[in-house]
């Protein structure tokens, strides 16, 4: 259905630019944030291919600066109403046709990495709300691609009070992982940070806590490809191959404690595949809200054009069957930002797994 709506503005298209937003309007409707294209400069410049200085997120339903360079006279908290005249929620949902998503956190996420976007060097004029509900104008200087998570600017271990242990899994290098292992050892319980994307390290931190051996981490299906119009009296419904995966086996000292990991729209793909392994290895505690619901590798392949198009080649679930891609990683206990919260400093998240895991 989405394919025969879309034929007529492929065939209408009278440019490279309406071409892109043909195809971008028709990936839209795939519902996985592994969707995206690469390879039209028309698109890219549409979209805007500078960002400026700040970063945003969507909270309490409000687009807000988490992270803003001094230059701008911006500071975290501050809530974005108009982008260039445009009303915050009319540009998100204008931009948003163009975007694939696993689910609504997905999109909002994906969506605040590009709206702010234009050319190198243009102004970006914002009406912003600020902590005593005054509304300013502010004029910031697009100048380079975005550098993303800025925000998060966290060491990769330390310890907490309470003792505490912190990783931060998007900071932490594979070749840190036993010295940090070392650093935490005698720690009552560790918190795992997984709203960024790690270094491959999950199966290493994984591997550090199993207590078991042969333990399924996840389960894979991927379809198969079969001949159509097969002789005789049979047709092939389906062919998928099957498969779990376990956790990696090593004989290192093994982490004893309770361990806990932080969740949001941003964990997504090795971040969710990271946390199955946390949670088979150790039955770790999911803290914070949905993840975006996009595991599994991406497959790629290239249309008319020139442009690349890339998807979630494989179905990754819990190793008992449940379905992860598009519905997210589910909390054990939820928490969120707040405005407020943001606007004082506090990671209120990682205060509610900390709460948590004095409790253990």
């Amino acid at each position: 259905r989405v394919l025969l709506e879309h034929l007529p503005r492929f065939e209408r298209a009278g440019d490279a630019l309406e071409y892109s937003l043909a195809i971008a309007g028709m990936l839209a409707a795939t519902g996985d944030s592994h969707v995206a294209m690469s390879g039209s400069r028309a698109f890219d410049n549409f979209i805007g291919t500078a960002a400026p200085p700040l970063e945003t997120r969507v909270i309490e339903g409000s687009p807000v600066v988490t992270y803003a360079a001094p230059e701008t006279g911006l500071a975290p908290g501050d809530v974005v109403r108009r982008v260039n005249g445009e009303p915050a929620p009319e540009r998100i949902a204008r931009l948003s046709r163009f975007f694939a998503a696993s689910t609504p956190q997905s999109l909002n996420h994906k969506i605040m990495q590009v709206w702010l976007n234009g050319p190198p060097g243009s102004e970006l004029r914002l009406a912003v709300e600020d902590a005593s509900g005054r509304v300013r104008e502010v004029a910031v200087k697009r100048s380079a691609a975005g550098s993303g998570n800025r925000s998060r600017n966290l060491p990769a271990a330390r310890i907490l009070p309470g003792n505490i242990g912190y990783i931060n899994l998007e900071s932490l290098a594979p070749a840190a992982v036993d010295e940090t292992f070392e650093k935490l050892k005698d720690t009552r319980a560790i918190i795992f940070d997984l709203r960024g994307y790690p270094q491959r390290t999950g199966w290493l931190v994984a591997a550090r806590l199993a207590q078991k051996q042969a333990v399924a981490a996840a389960l894979f299906r991927r379809p198969l490809a079969m001949p159509p119009g097969l002789a005789g009296d049979i047709a092939t419904v389906k062919a998928e191959w099957e498969f779990l995966q376990f956790l990696p086996e090593s004989q290192a000292g093994k982490y004893t404690g309770r361990t806990l990991a932080l969740i949001d729209e941003r964990t997504i793909s090795q971040a969710e595949h990271a946390a199955l392994f946390l949670r088979a290895a150790g039955g770790t505690v999911f803290v914070g809200s949905r993840s975006a619901g996009a595991d599994g590798d991406v497959s790629r392949f290239t249309v008319p054009g020139g442009v690349t198009i890339s998807f979630s080649g494989q179905q990754v679930l819990y190793p008992d069957g449940r379905q992860l891609q598009r519905v997210g990683l589910t909390p054990d206990f939820e928490a969120y930002p707040t405005i407020a919260g943001l606007r004082a400093g506090r990671d209120e998240v990682l205060e509610a797994a900390l709460k948590i895991a004095s409790g253990f």
